[in-house]
């Protein structure tokens, strides 16, 4: 193989390698941020579930107290759901 030949190789498979090098350290960053997001949303639908559940615990209270006739209804219609 020509010395010529196999230096060109060297320095390609070096530029290959460094190429390599930078699309994982992209690929770390951008799987970082998506952990990141997704840790942001699961906070966030822990939130909006205590907030329905405390919802659905001030409609049973609402019921118990005014619950006759229109009330019961609701009371049916939020079991359920659940």
């Amino acid at each position: 193989m020509p010395l010529r030949t196999h230096k060109h190789l060297l320095q390609a498979q070096q530029g290959y390698k460094e190429m390599s090098k930078q699309a994982k350290v992209l690929l770390d960053q951008y799987t970082a941020e998506k952990e990141a997001e997704i840790l942001q949303y699961k906070n966030e639908l822990a939130q909006l579930q205590l907030r329905f559940d405390q919802a659905q615990s001030d409609i049973l209270l609402w019921v118990r107290k005014y619950g006759v006739g229109r009330g019961r209804s609701v009371f049916i219609l939020c079991t359920a759901s659940a």
